[in-house]
């Protein structure tokens, strides 16, 4: 998956593998893990379970007050 990263972001922007390389290892970690927005990750919290309930909307996990399920 890196080595697809380096060459889409060389692809991008005119810079050297060095350059690319180091930019991908500096940030994939990150961007690996990122499930948005495809899913949202419940941190720990009293209030985060009721929190990804309502930020449903915005993943699509929950329709729009009053859409209608047209299937």
């Amino acid at each position: 998956m890196k080595e697809k990263a380096i060459l889409q972001l060389r692809g991008m922007r005119n810079i050297s593998v060095g350059d690319a390389t180091a930019v991908v290892e500096r940030v994939f970690e990150r961007c690996y893990n990122d499930t948005e927005p495809f899913g949202r990750q419940v941190r720990q919290g009293p209030d985060q379970e009721a929190q990804a309930l309502r930020d449903g909307i915005f993943f699509g996990y929950l329709p729009y007050e009053g859409e209608v399920n047209n299937k």
